[in-house]
């Protein structure tokens, strides 16, 4: 257990104790943190499917036509 020297002054002295409006904003803030992690798997995830299939690519041939290369 940490001694109380440790400790800032306010937190070794005084029980800290937030009030209703600081609660609400940092749960707002914890749930916007959540919802950009969220999005940020989604891209993750997208970018490792992309890179496991990566786009075929078109070569020219004598005729003219592109054909698909072989995968």
């Amino acid at each position: 257990m940490p001694k109380a020297r440790n400790l800032p002054t306010r937190l070794a002295h005084h029980p800290t104790v937030a009030t209703e409006e600081e609660v609400s904003q940092l749960r707002s803030e914890v749930a916007a943190q959540r919802k950009t992690i969220e999005e940020l798997k989604g891209m993750v995830q997208q970018l490792a499917e992309a890179n496991c299939n990566p786009p075929r690519r078109f070569r020219p041939t004598l005729k003219g036509k592109p054909e698909m290369e072989p995968a």
